[in-house]
């Protein structure tokens, strides 16, 4: 299983940056990971609908799957869609609209799917952000909504980026990977082989969910 190191800037640094954009020296891990992804996707030509998870919050799974997305799309010049899947937890939309209506919405049948998108970062990136329904009430509609919004992101996006919920029973990240081309685990240092991880990992291959790697995150 591949192992991509990521190494966040020192906290203390002055850099001023968006904190939802890689700074020089982390951009090239992006870059090679974007590069894995699409090795590991290579002679497929239908679109591509890949989960960010992690197996405990704070390691960082939403900065990698919002930067992974970014890098896809510039890479590629293609268009490319990330979905916060954290109900309740919004990451990228938040800065749009604390009451940004989302995913979650989608599941209601509220909005449409493509209602839900809005534009973000590079000119081919799209977000659909978690929605306005709270974490019960949305995860309440994953099984029966779910694969829907997949299939439709599919017919319009090339790449799908899902920065989906912990990886753990709890949560509805299983239900939701199932019906993902593969997976990519976040892991903070030293995490790789603890049981938490372990346990994640043979939950995938139980499911027949494709582990694309571990992303380690030294925070």
């Amino acid at each position: 299983m591949a192992v991509e190191n990521l190494n966040r800037p020192n906290s203390q640094s002055s850099d001023k940056r968006d904190p939802f954009v890689p700074s020089a020296r982390l951009e090239s891990y992006f870059l090679s990971l974007t590069r894995q992804i699409e090795s590991w996707r290579e002679g497929v030509d239908s679109s591509t609908a890949i989960g960010v998870t992690g197996v405990r919050s704070g390691v960082g799974t939403s900065t990698v799957a919002y930067n992974l997305a970014s890098c896809i799309s510039v890479s590629r010049n293609t268009d490319v869609c990330v979905v916060e899947c954290n109900f309740g937890k919004p990451f990228v939309s938040r800065r749009i609209s604390d009451q940004l209506k989302g995913l979650s919405d989608v599941f209601a049948q509220t909005i449409t799917t493509q209602q839900g998108l809005n534009l973000a970062g590079p000119v081919r990136l799209s977000l659909m952000g978690p929605g306005t329904l709270n974490a019960k009430e949305a995860n309440r509609l994953v099984i029966h909504n779910f694969a829907k919004v997949v299939t439709e992101l599919r017919e319009n996006y090339d790449w799908i980026v899902f920065d989906l919920p912990i990886a753990s029973q709890l949560t509805s990240c299983f239900d939701m990977a199932s019906h993902l081309d593969g997976v990519t685990l976040v892991v903070g240092e030293k995490q790789e082989l603890d049981k938490a991880t372990l346990a994640a990992t043979a939950n995938f291959k139980r499911l027949g969910i494709d582990l694309i790697g571990l992303i380690r995150n030294s925070c």
